[in-house]
């Protein structure tokens, strides 16, 4: 059996995590309690090498993230690049961006998308993940979007 691993979403901790020094104060107070496996969600704009910095001072595991969409169609080599210094192979989507979801085409238009960029992140050992809300549970044409 596995061991299990705590870890904390950052998204709740992310006003605490608002600068290089916030979020060391909070991957330092995270350590202390025994946590090491951490989601980067929501932190400041933190330059990703001190950001890597700190996850390898603390020996923090990165499970995944949630980048912003429009870094991934057209900034995925440098978000890639981010996640091989952080050691994370799982890049996160929190959610369809503006109201993409409200019409059958906005939503095929972005699974498209989401595949390309998933078949380019595939490449370089990188996987895309999503993060569901209720709305994906809408049915268009008889077919539910999360379907």
């Amino acid at each position: 059996m596995n061991d299990i691993k705590l870890g904390v979403q950052l998204f709740t901790l992310r006003d605490k995590c608002k600068d290089a020094e916030g979020f060391e104060e909070t991957l330092k107070f995270l350590d202390d309690l025994g946590c090491n496996v951490v989601q980067i969600s929501g932190i400041g704009d933190i330059h990703p090498e001190k950001v890597a910095e700190l996850i390898d001072k603390y020996k923090m595991d990165v499970c995944v993230t949630h980048k912003s969409y429009d870094r991934m169609k057209n900034d995925l080599d440098d978000l890639i690049h981010e996640h091989d210094l952080i050691h994370c192979n799982n890049i996160g989507i929190g959610a369809m961006p503006g109201n993409i979801h409200e019409t059958a085409e906005g939503v095929t238009g972005f699974i498209t998308k989401c595949n390309e960029i998933a078949a380019k992140m595939g490449e370089k050992g990188k996987f895309l993940n999503y993060h569901n809300h209720a709305f994906e549970f809408e049915v268009y044409d008889g077919k539910r979007t999360f379907e």
